[in-house]
Order: C-alpha cells, then sequence, then structure tokens
C-alpha cells in the first residue's frame, strides 16, 4: 500500500512539476520527495494507529534480537541499495540525450511501481508462507509455492503488458509526453515492459532465498545485476541504439539476471532434497487422529492410544 500510494503520488507530480511548472529534471527531483513523505507517512501510521506494533523496548530484548535480526537485515540491507545503484546508472546513460528523455524515463519510473504493485506485494507475500513451510520440512509445499508464484507472476505480466501497449497513446496524452519523452515511453509500453517478467522471477527467487537461510544469494544477485547486470549491457546498448538503447539494454540485463536467479533457486532447492535438511522424517497424518471440525480437544496421538491400550489389558491394572 505505501509503496503504492509512493507510484500515485510521483506520477501525479511529475508531469505537473517537469511540465507545468517548468522546473524539469528539478521538478522530477522535488516529486520524488514528496513521494518518499507519502511512502513513509502509509508505512508509519498504520503501524501506531492501527496495529499497534510500537512500543518502548528493553535493553534486555534488544541485546537477544540484535545479532538474530542484523544476520538477515544486513544482507538486505545491501541488496536494497543495488535498486538506487541500477537507477543511477540508467539515469546517468539518459541524461546525456537531453532532458526529454530524462522527462520520459522519469514517467516510466513512476508507473511501473503502480502497474506492477501486485509483483511487489506478491514476492513479499510469499515469504512467509515459504518460511513457515521450510521451517516445517515441507520441501514440497516449498516447491508448489514458488510453482505458483511464478506462474501468477507471469500471467499478471503478460496481461499488465498487453493493456500497456493498447493504452499507451491515451497514457502519454495523460502525461502530455511529446518528442523524445513521448517515443521512450512508447518504447517502453511496447518492447520492454514485458521483460518484467524476469523482475517478477527475480523478486520471488530473492525472497526465497530469504526465508531459506540463504539471504547472502538474494544480496549477491541483487548487486550483480545493479552492476554487471546493468552497467554493461547499458553501455552497448546506448552505444548501438541511442537513447533508447539504455532501456534496451537494462531489460537484457533482466532477463539474464531473472534467469540466473531462478537457475540458482532451482540448484538451492535440490541441494535441499539431498542433504535432506528440508525433509521430514515422519508424516503427522500417519500419527495422529483427526479430530472432528471445531473440536476443541488436542489431537490424540496413535502411539499414546496404544500405550494407554497395553496399559489396560497388564497384569497389574486387570486383576
Amino acid at each position: 500500500m505505501a509503496t503504492l500510494a509512493g507510484g500515485i503520488v510521483n506520477a501525479i507530480l511529475d508531469p505537473l512539476f517537469i511540465f507545468g511548472f517548468n522546473w524539469n529534471v528539478e521538478g522530477a527531483a522535488a516529486a520524488s520527495v514528496v513521494a518518499r513523505f507519502a511512502v513513509f507517512y502509509f508505512s508509519f501510521v498504520p503501524l501506531v494507529k492501527v496495529h499497534q506494533l510500537l512500543s518502548r523496548p528493553s535493553l534486555d530484548s534488544v541485546r537477544r534480537d540484535t545479532k538474530v535480526m542484523l544476520a538477515i537485515a544486513i544482507p538486505a540491507i545491501i541488496t536494497n541499495t543495488a535498486t538506487p545503484i541500477g537507477n543511477a546508472i540508467v539515469t546517468t546513460a539518459i541524461a546525456q540525450y537531453g532532458e526529454d528523455f530524462v522527462a520520459g524515463f522519469a514517467v516510466i519510473g513512476r508507473i511501473t511501481p503502480v502497474c506492477f504493485a501486485f509483483i511487489f506485494a506478491l514476492s513479499g507475500a510469499v515469504g512467509p508462507i515459504i518460511g513457515q513451510n521450510f521451517g516445517a520440512a515441507k520441501i514440497d509445499r516449498v516447491e508448489e509455492t514458488l510453482k505458483n508464484s511464478l506462474i501468477v507472476t507471469t500471467l499478471y505480466t503478460v496481461v499488465v503488458c498487453l493493456l500497456l501497449y493498447l493504452v499507451q497513446d491515451q497514457l502519454i496524452a495523460v502525461f502530455s509526453l511529446t518528442g523524445d519523452a513521448s517515443l521512450i515511453v512508447a518504447a517502453f509500453a511496447t518492447y520492454v515492459a514485458i521483460t518484467f517478467v524476469f523482475n517478477g522471477v527475480l523478486f520471488v527467487a530473492n525472497t526465497s532465498f530469504n526465508n531459506l537461510g540463504k539471504p547472502l544469494y538474494s544480496t549477491a544477485l541483487n548487486l550483480g545485476k545493479a552492476t554487471a547486470g546493468t552497467l554493461p549491457f547499458v553501455y552497448f546498448g546506448s552505444l548501438w541504439f541511442g537513447a533508447l538503447g539504455v532501456l534496451y539494454g537494462q531489460a537484457v540485463g533482466n532477463i539474464v539476471f531473472g534467469v540466473l536467479g531462478y537457475i540458482v533457486l532451482r540448484f538451492h532447492i535440490a541441494d535441499l532434497h539431498k542433504t535432506g535438511e528440508c525433509t521430514q522424517a515422519e508424516d503427522p497424518s500417519i500419527v495422529s487422529v483427526n479430530s472432528q471440525p471445531f473440536c476443541t480437544h488436542d489431537p490424540v496421538m496413535i502411539e499414546e492410544v496404544s500405550k494407554i491400550d497395553k496399559q489396560l489389558e497388564s497384569p497389574t491394572l486387570s486383576g
């Protein structure tokens, strides 16, 4: 919700500041600042007023939990730095072609979180599901969750990209884009947006690694995508196709690291099978009695029932 709110605010303010107030690049920067405050508001206020999750911490709890949290937090922080690094490389490459291309690229940056908000949300939602099933040693459910996530990601992206292609003229008109600004937005809607499928694959792979005990895999993939997966592709794309080549190069990098993330994830899942790290020793459905719906009693273990039966049949109790 917070990310979506920030994208909407940015999408509204960008054309207003850039073209309405004639602030050019400074207008894009100002719109981004306002959008950041919108993201903070929609993130922080629900924590305090709706969910009431903030309280005064104790020193013992902070000391106890810090080490555990940092084991995941530090790689995640490094991972999150990858996105601005990649955006800085692409924006620098676009900037040499003029303000119109920068304005068009800014609009792309604003409509992306709106169009693909579901993908961002899905990658965050599957994390707890994967983590819980991994903790329960249910590797088959982990694999099923990953498969379904990738299918939904692909189908959703294809539908959104089709709609984006069909309404690109109206979208350009809404933002009052002309010249090079409209050209780069049209190229994104026609050729580049569909490669977000591979972004979605990488998102799912990253959240899987974070919940399968391999957060450094996620860090390496994101940093790799932001550097080795962006800089050379953007450079040669710009060299061969100009400003539009910057977008094409970024798209090729997305494809490469999306496929790479999926391959690494499959190898990790296969490794879990080999090591038995995520294999349940005994199926609980075999050793437990199914309770009736809404039954308030705890499940009775069959082994315990058999022990009680033996005790009842023993001579010490039968006499």
